[in-house]
């Protein structure tokens, strides 16, 4: 579950374009401290793993639209279940697009955070707007989590489903993989959790 959020663009208070220097070496610090080793890794039962079908019930229809456009992705190779993504995977939005939370502007990421953010670019589209919070009860299909499971390594998924006070999600850089379907409980999104990026 190694994983990394790069952030990309910094401003001053004034809003002052830094020209990107040092984004790169802010982009190695955080990989090194984003870090888990594999050993460290706990063993997922397979209970926590629900099967990512075709069942859309109590989904709205714009989230059943999301669910079934990130579904699609599943059975392609590149995002198939098992497939190799570790933080030599990258993704980064073109053009100046970004997202804030907490005062820092992010656009884009390697590991966990690259696969995130492309399924939810695939998803909603490139125009999507995107805004960030921390009510992890208000979570919806097709929203990023970003977790601080391993304190401090951080971890980030895309929810596909809400059941309940559960949600099924889809990830990379778990194990060093592509990985459908495991579930996490609001309890868990409460007390791990950073923050919610949604496009909604």
């Amino acid at each position: 579950m190694a994983t990394l959020v790069a952030q990309a663009r910094l401003y001053s208070p004034h809003h002052l374009d830094l020209k990107r220097i040092g984004m790169r070496m802010l982009a190695v610090l955080l990989a090194f401290m984003c870090v888990v080793p594999v050993a460290a890794e706990p063993a997922y039962a397979a209970s926590q793993t629900l099967k990512v079908d075709n069942n859309t019930v109590g989904m709205t229809s714009k989230e059943r639209k999301v669910y079934k456009k990130i579904k699609s992705y599943k059975s392609k190779s590149a995002y198939r279940e098992g497939k190799k993504w570790t933080n030599n995977n990258s993704y980064f939005f073109k053009g100046n697009r970004y997202y804030e939370y907490n005062g820092m502007y992010f656009n884009g990421g390697y590991g966990c955070h690259a696969f995130a953010l492309k399924m939810s670019d695939l998803a909603f589209g490139t125009k999507a707007p995107m805004k960030t919070h921390r009510k992890f009860a208000k979570i919806r299909v097709g929203d990023v989590v970003r977790l601080n499971e391993y304190k401090p390594n951080m971890h980030s998924v895309i929810v596909l489903k809400v059941v309940g006070k559960k949600y099924v999600v889809a990830e990379a850089n778990y194990n060093g993989t592509v990985h459908w379907g495991r579930v996490i409980t609001q309890k868990e999104f409460k007390k791990t959790g950073s923050y919610v990026l949604t496009r909604y």
